[in-house]
């Protein structure tokens, strides 16, 4: 967008409000619309970046716990075939 964004945060919360709203006229939600087109991007897109975060995390966890499991697995395979 252009430099020149200048919709306040409290009229892009009434504009957001006014476009959820069911009971809202075709012109207003038009007007709410291009209020909110004119509103500052958001910066880093927080949610997403926790998510990639979480998964990463979650797979790096996964990657030690294979890590770990293996050799335990292999060391009772081999007891097991000694046994028998």
């Amino acid at each position: 967008m252009a430099r020149n964004e200048k919709t306040s945060k409290r009229v892009g919360k009434i504009a957001s409000q006014q476009l959820r709203s069911k009971s809202t006229s075709k012109k207003a939600k038009s007007t709410a619309a291009s209020a909110l087109t004119q509103r500052p991007d958001r910066k880093g897109g927080g949610r997403k970046k926790k998510r990639q975060y979480y998964l990463s995390f979650l797979s790096f966890l996964m990657h030690l716990v294979g890590i770990i499991i293996r050799p335990i697995t292999w060391v009772a395979l081999l007891a097991d075939r000694d046994v028998k």
